[in-house]
């Protein structure tokens, strides 16, 4: 019982301590503060072609109605402010996806927020796009995302750091490109 509360716990902490003490890795910061018209199709806002995780992200849209799309590997995140708002996810929740702003306007602005307890891990690629119908503004955009761009080095800094086989493991099979 004590292996498997460890375990939980290192899961746990996993990002936020566990990585700050390895190498091979790098955040990725981007931040788009300035109003874009963009649509209607789809619009890329962001592409990493590496592993890593997703720790965060913020979206300012002028339509309710616009998916925020996540794809990462092959999985996908669709999701709309008015979505949000149906379901009832206003706050931060376990979850990760929630709506911090939904004014009508004049101007309409939704903010739309992934902020999980844990991490949207990725072993080969994230894409954040939108696909509006008709011409929107995208007024805000941005994310925090940890990724591995050498390997050997991470997973040679994971086993000095001596944390138990399962979470090595279990982080390595994460990130690792098969």
């Amino acid at each position: 019982m004590a292996s498997v509360q460890r375990f939980q716990c290192e899961k746990k902490m996993l990002l936020r301590e566990l990585l700050a003490l390895t190498e091979g890795w790098k955040y990725d910061i981007e931040d788009i503060s300035a109003t874009k018209s963009i649509g209607p199709g789809r619009f890329n806002i962001f592409s990493e072609s590496k592993p890593g995780w997703m720790l965060g992200s913020t979206l300012a849209i002028s339509d309710p109605d616009v998916p925020y799309r996540i794809r990462y590997d092959e999985a996908l995140y669709d999701f709309t402010a008015n979505d949000l708002l149906v379901l009832g996810l206003t706050e931060p929740n376990p979850s990760g996806f929630w709506l911090s702003r939904y004014d009508v306007g004049p101007p309409a602005i939704y903010a739309m927020v992934y902020a999980p307890d844990g991490a949207l891990s990725f072993k080969a690629k994230v894409e954040v796009y939108l696909e509006p119908v008709k011409e929107v503004s995208l007024y805000l955009y941005a994310h925090l995302i940890a990724y591995v761009d050498d390997l050997p080095k991470f997973q040679e800094s994971l086993r000095r750091l001596n944390i138990s086989e399962a979470v090595e493991k279990a982080l390595l099979q994460k990130v690792s490109v098969s």
